[in-house]
């Protein structure tokens, strides 16, 4: 295992010294304290990012921070107004006590920030979001080009909030000119089409950014380092390359820029996957666009994109190709991978899986949830405090859920078996890592069980749990994570040689060459990927209208279903399962009945929980509870989330 030693080396960006080069790039929270998106902060979202500065983070940069109060949305700071100060300023003075800096992200989303982030129409029903140029059109508000007056407006707007940063207690300020907000668009040929001094060449289309970095330093002077997120490849026709993106930098640097943080990609709907990488991506895609604008100027460079191995980032310094290494998600994963990674226990770090729920819950506006970190947006709660009573604890099943609340039940100081039929722990995940592009999973089983054996539970395997064997164990507590089965229908057919399901095949079952999968969600999805993989011909069957709709959308879905455009792969959506024959699987689609020939049919149609013995115990155990799949069969999350509440509150 190598030594990771020059990612804890201390750096300057202009007057602020950071003590290693680790830096949190901007992810939002969703809280149950954050019900009125009007941008002030609370106490939950303090803890989150003190807990990330307690976690060793040397730079800490907030989440699209709104510099114009009326463009205020859910789950992000604004810093348009003096009625924002006490919350920033209590922030800053967290970080700040466990020796982390911190710095705001000047955010300004032109056409790209509308009344979908926003509590109300913010400048009357007939507001349309202001642009480098008119007419594009974001969740179904087209832009408005912005005028002279407006622009110098939105300038002083900047020059504003950064003084603001400096009163409150920031050390630097972040300008969010990436991801096609506000500053990129007037950057971006694909999104500059003025005819004026601020559009046309590429001097021309820097002009907004150097005015405003300009009107900063005015306005702040030299204290403050100024640092700007720069997209140094959009990733789509007609966008900024590389070619210009390095002129941009330079030019950045000589208007008084301190510090570059590089990424790729847009924040479009059609295109995010490319710029949040989600699960099955490689680490570090933006790497080399950072080591090339890193040779185009003098000042640090920060590259972030799907970060979360050590060594790796480790070996980015060493190497070169940028200074510091920026990640979100894997701190959302685990707020103290820099302390375990200085230590060298990197078999402790709870590694980022990218599933991106993290995303999706804030689409969604729902409470802030991480598959692998339970104790997101509750920092505070979840927090391992030794229970007032050590009780004696019996956990059936080592799936996920299993092992989460075993895990904490054992830190908090409980007396901990953990019994699992296999031979193995790790349930259900064993076989989430048996499709392609989900190494990720391996990785998480892996640390799940480190952390159940390190926290010294009694683990008990090859045993099937009975009611008398609970009896012997006379526990004060049983908790129940029995997984589930899959889901077999009563149709006719359904129990011929030629059909198996997704979990048989996943766990190694041959199959003919031909193959139709009934169920396409997620399970039904990835096992087609995973025969496609080994040559054979696949139909994937689904009821409703589209097929993996229960896969995060944003990235994840897009993802895979960029990757199944260059499959050979026969998708019929809208399609009932009739029956199973020798011939294959008999469907009806729109009305009409049709065969579709496979040597093998795979079934994919779900699965219900695996109940028996929390139905055979309910009247001999007072204290039994039902967790995971084995109460509502649903997602990683669920279940990690409500096996740590339950073992935080035992």
């Amino acid at each position: 295992m190598g030594r990771v030693t020059k990612l804890f080396e201390p750096i300057r960006i202009g007057a602020m010294e950071l003590r290693n080069r680790v830096v949190m790039t901007g992810i939002a929270i969703n809280s149950a304290e954050d019900t009125t998106m009007s941008g002030v902060l609370h106490q939950k979202y303090i803890d989150f990012f003190e807990e990330r500065a307690k976690g060793g983070t040397g730079l800490i940069i907030l989440p699209d921070t709104c510099i114009d109060r009326n463009l205020r949305f859910q789950s992000h700071p604004c810093i348009g107004g003096d009625e924002f100060n006490p919350g920033l300023s209590a922030l800053t003075e967290a970080v700040h006590i466990w020796g982390a800096k911190i710095a705001p992200d000047l955010y300004h989303g032109g056409y790209l920030h509308t009344t979908f982030m926003s509590p109300q129409f913010p400048y009357g029903e007939d507001w349309r979001p202001l642009s480098s140029s008119s007419n594009f059109s974001f969740m179904g508000r087209v832009s408005r080009e912005m005028n002279t007056e407006e622009i110098e407006a939105v300038e002083r707007q900047f020059a504003e909030a950064a003084l603001r940063a400096k009163m409150t207690g920031f050390d630097a300020v972040h300008l969010a000119g990436h991801y096609g907000f506000l500053i990129a668009q007037f950057l971006s040929p694909a999104f500059n089409k003025r005819t004026d001094h601020y559009g046309g060449s590429l001097e021309n289309r820097m002009r907004f950014a150097v005015e405003i970095v300009e009107k900063i330093r005015e306005k702040i002077g030299p204290a403050l380092p100024i640092i700007f997120r720069l997209s140094a490849d959009e990733l789509i026709e007609g966008g900024l390359t590389l070619k210009e993106t390095a002129v941009i930098a330079k030019r950045l640097e000589e208007a008084g820029v301190d510090c570059l943080n590089i990424t790729g990609g847009l924040g479009l709907l059609e295109v995010y996957h490319r710029s949040i990488p989600p699960m099955g991506s490689p680490q570090g895609p933006f790497v080399e666009l950072a080591a090339k604008i890193k040779q185009a100027v003098t000042i640090p460079v920060i590259i972030a994109g799907r970060i979360i191995d050590p060594l790796f980032a480790e070996k980015i310094i060493e190497d070169g190709k940028a200074d510091m290494v920026g990640m979100a998600r894997q701190l959302f994963a685990d707020p103290e991978w820099p302390v375990k990674a200085w230590e060298g226990r990197l078999s402790d770090i709870a590694p980022c899986i990218g599933c991106n729920v993290c995303i999706q819950t804030l689409l969604e506006r729902t409470i802030s949830r991480c598959s692998v970190n339970p104790a997101v947006g509750r920092e505070r709660e979840f927090r391992i405090i030794p229970a007032l009573k050590p009780l004696k604890v019996v956990v059936v099943g080592g799936g996920p859920a299993g092992m989460e609340a075993a895990r904490v039940a054992a830190l908090r100081g409980h007396r901990v078996s953990l019994y699992e039929r296999e031979n193995t722990l790790g349930g259900q995940l064993l076989l989430s890592v048996k499709p392609p592009f989900k190494d990720e999973m391996r990785k998480f089983t892996e640390y799940l069980v480190h952390q159940v054996e390190k926290a010294g539970v009694e683990i008990n395997l090859s045993v099937e749990v009975t009611p008398e064997i609970v009896k012997e164990e006379s526990p004060d507590v049983v908790i129940a994570a029995t997984g589930v089965r899959p889901l077999i229908p009563q149709i006719p057919g359904i129990s011929g040689r030629n059909v198996v399901t997704a979990w048989d095949v996943l766990a190694g079952r041959e199959v003919g060459e031909r193959v139709v999968i009934a169920g396409g969600g997620m399970v039904g999805c990835e096992t087609a990927e995973y025969l496609i993989q080994k040559g054979k011909r696949v139909s994937i069957v689904e009821m409703l209208p589209e097929v993996a709709s229960d896969v995060e959308k944003l990235t994840v879905r897009r993802a895979m279903m960029e990757r199944f455009s260059h499959y050979e792969l026969d998708i019929m959506v809208n399609s009932k399962v009739e029956e199973v024959t020798g011939e294959g699987l008999v469907i009806t689609q729109h009305g009409e009945r049709k065969v579709v020939v496979a040597d093998t049919v795979v079934l994919a149609l779900g699965a219900v929980p695996n109940d028996t013995l929390p139905r055979q115990l309910r009247n001999t155990i007072q204290r039994l509870y039902t967790i995971g799949d084995g109460l509502k069969p649903g997602r990683i999350v669920d279940a990690m989330n409500q096996a740590s509440y339950l073992a935080h509150h035992l």
